[in-house]
């Protein structure tokens, strides 16, 4: 089972080099130390890039595994929007550490 787990996932990486390409820009670790949260571009040749928040599952032997029911995919006219939002929440944890001292 985990030689087939492996190889349909070195076949996903190996198409996902033919077809596209994926840069991670971050990575958070979940406090359980078995969820990844990843925000990666995604783009595939000829289309423009997505932006998407995924979470992963880290298996036995550390393997990340995509949880393709939870990926939140934005296209580019979203992601100002997105970005809006998160600076918006950035801005409200500062308010709440400075509230804190």
């Amino acid at each position: 089972m985990d030689d087939l787990r492996a190889a349909r996932r070195e076949l996903r990486q190996t198409i996902n080099r033919i077809e596209g390409e994926e840069q991670v820009h971050a990575r958070i670790d979940e406090r359980d130390g078995k969820t990844v949260a990843q925000v990666t571009t995604y783009q595939e040749r000829g289309m423009p890039p997505l932006t998407v928040i995924g979470l992963y599952y880290r298996t036995e032997d550390g393997t990340l595994v995509a949880d393709q029911r939870r990926r939140l995919k934005f296209f580019p006219d979203e992601v100002a929007t997105l970005a809006r939002g998160i600076t918006k929440a950035l801005q409200e944890v500062e308010r709440w550490r400075r509230g804190r001292r």
